[in-house]
């Protein structure tokens, strides 16, 4: 509650009145004392309020004290570097003089910065000397090159990376944060700048990329110059791939790009980021933090995706992009499952690096093989790895093998065929089937066979169910088009005309039907957990088959098969599964088992 002003006026009066008092008392002390020869006691000379103030003034920095003349120096130093250009000018100095000269300048004043940094009270003075430093350096080479061509792209890059490791050096000994962003936002931003004005690709990406190789291996702590420099060389290479791959040649006014110079700087980029840290977690076990887990996968895109698009234009081999991607992809593996697994057991890490090491051995495989090979060599690496999973038992690289048994199916042309037989016309889908079809389809056999030789689990929790769960599921529906495509086919042969929409229709859904009803009956034989929601899934891609295609394009006949065979799929499907939709086997059942370890 606030206070009455006439109180408050009151009381003040009042402890005026006291202090008049006091004061008078004190002098009649001091007559008393000086008639008996006494001495007078020494009163301090300023009241307690006075000394108060003086030590807040003492203490606080003021403007006129602390802002103002470092503003005023910042004004000086500044008008000694336009001196040195007024010298130039006047040819006082010659032009390669004045260059350096003020470039000495500039590095002058960043040492100046990294010895004021190390008295606390002169920080604020080092990070402004430090600015003006980058303010003088950064622009002096723009203007050089551009302006007055005295500088050749080569030499403004090199002369762009000196000055961002010193100012990297400065940043990062005496922990600057304010100067670590304006040197990373400077030393990018004239980089690109250089690189478009001069039209000389090559030269600034290569300065992009030291930049890179000196923040990542020096400070790894500042996130954000560190994202700024990464982008600017993503941008870098992006620019020389997309110029280097024009099929109608090279720009006007453009400098020569040689392909094997530009496949080079593709592939480094990946090789900054994700060797880089690949290796740093080899030899250190270091976690990848957040910008590496979002860099790589750009640097990935980017760097193979580009070095794949030159080679393609110029029709060049395409051997460099699956080495490159074989090292990495094994680099990966090995930092996640030999370090990350063993010592520092960081979940993200790890799941990171195995999923770039799977997208990479993919991707490189991709390059390098034709599709048939692709297709064996993918389905022979997808047994492999199911292989070692169940050597190991590594939930991780279950995953990994049906994955890349996935991807064999696509490279062999299954999925595409499965595609045609259960969602578009599989009269149309039987010239594609070849013995590469039926291959994809042995190896997803083989893998779910693998995946089938631990042990029933009961109790496995649904992580543990999933990579069977999709290795099944990826074999049905692969297995049930096949089937659609052979009964199409069957039917259009018949002494009856050609099949129509209806009648294919009318097969899909028997096929649907069938698959439901046998995924419950071996669901329910085999105690085999992850079959039990294929069943129902079967069961909703039937509903959405008649819905969609019989009873829009169906006839009485088509129609009265297909409904009678969704219909016995409905009651025969939850009476096999019965009571055990959660998959647990009946006590007499031998296939139970003890839980295994993932």
């Amino acid at each position: 509650m606030a206070r009455d002003p006439v109180d408050v006026d009151t009381q003040t009066a009042a402890l005026a009145r006291r202090l008049d008092e006091l004061a008078a008392r004190v002098l009649v002390l001091e007559r008393q004392a000086s008639a008996h020869g006494l001495a007078a006691p020494v009163l301090p000379t300023t009241t307690p309020a006075t000394e108060i103030q003086a030590r807040l003034a003492a203490d606080a920095p003021s403007v006129s004290s602390g802002l103002l003349p470092l503003a005023g120096r910042t004004l000086v130093v500044l008008g000694g570097a336009l001196l040195f250009r007024a010298l130039t000018d006047e040819n006082i100095l010659p032009a390669w003089g004045g260059i350096a000269a003020g470039l000495a300048y500039a590095a002058f004043w960043l040492r100046r910065a990294d010895a004021d940094a190390l008295r606390p009270e002169a920080r604020v003075g080092a990070v402004l000397h430090g600015l003006t430093a980058l303010g003088i350096g950064y622009p002096l080479i723009l203007e050089t090159t551009l302006r007055f061509h005295l500088l050749s792209p080569s030499q403004a890059g090199l002369l762009i990376t000196a000055c961002f490791a010193g100012g990297l050096l400065v940043s990062e000994r005496r922990d600057l944060p304010t100067l670590a962003w304006a040197n990373a936002m400077l030393a990018a931003g004239s980089a690109l700048v250089v690189q478009v004005g001069t039209r000389d690709l090559l030269p600034l990406t290569a300065g992009l990329l030291a930049i890179g190789v000196l923040i990542e291996s020096r400070d790894r702590r500042a996130a954000g110059p560190r994202a700024i420099v990464a982008i600017a060389a993503n941008l870098a290479v992006a620019v020389c791939v997309i110029v280097a791959s024009r099929r109608e040649g090279l720009p006007e006014g453009y400098a020569p790009l040689p392909l094997a110079s530009v496949v080079f700087f593709a592939l480094l980029l990946p090789t900054l980021y994700v060797g880089r840290a690949a290796l740093r977690t080899l030899r250190e076990a270091e976690p990848l933090d957040a910008l590496l887990m979002l860099q790589a996968p750009m640097a990935l895109l980017v760097g193979l995706g580009g070095a794949a698009r030159v080679l393609s234009v110029h029709e060049a081999p395409s051997w460099p992009i699956g080495a490159a991607a074989a090292l990495l992809a094994l680099g990966c593996y090995l930092a996640a499952f030999a370090v990350v697994d063993r010592r520092s057991h960081h979940a993200a890490t790890f799941y990171a690096y195995t999923t770039l090491a799977f997208l990479l051995a993919t991707v490189g495989l991709g390059t390098v093989l034709a599709r048939e090979g692709l297709a064996v060599v993918l389905g022979a690496l997808g047994l492999l790895v199911l292989m070692l999973a169940n050597l190991y038992k590594r939930q991780t690289l279950r995953f990994h093998g049906v994955a890349y048994l996935a991807a064999s199916a696509a490279a062999g042309g299954l999925l595409p065929v499965a595609w045609n037989g259960l969602v578009t016309d599989p009269r149309a889908a039987w010239h594609p089937i070849t013995g590469l079809t039926f291959w994809a389809l042995l190896m997803l056999a083989l893998g779910y066979a693998l995946l089938l030789r631990r042990d029933p689990e009961p109790a496995a929790s649904v992580t543990a169910l999933l990579p069977p769960m999709l290795a099944a599921a990826t074999l049905l529906t692969c297995a049930s088009g096949l089937v659609a495509i052979g009964l199409a086919r069957v039917v259009a042969l018949a002494p009856s005309p050609g099949a129509d929409l209806a009648e294919v229709g009318a097969v899909r859904t028997v096929v649907m039907a069938a698959a439901a009803i046998g995924i419950a009956w071996a669901g329910v034989r085999f105690a085999r957990r992850e079959l039990v929601p294929l069943a129902y899934a079967a069961l909703a891609a039937g509903a959405l088959s008649v819905l969609v295609q019989n009873l829009s394009v169906g006839r009485p006949a088509t129609l009265f098969a297909a409904l009678a065979a969704y219909g016995s799929a409905l009651v025969a499907t939850p009476r096999l599964l019965g009571g055990r939709l959660a998959g647990t086997p009946p006590a007499n059942d031998p296939g139970g088992g003890p839980p295994q370890g993932a």
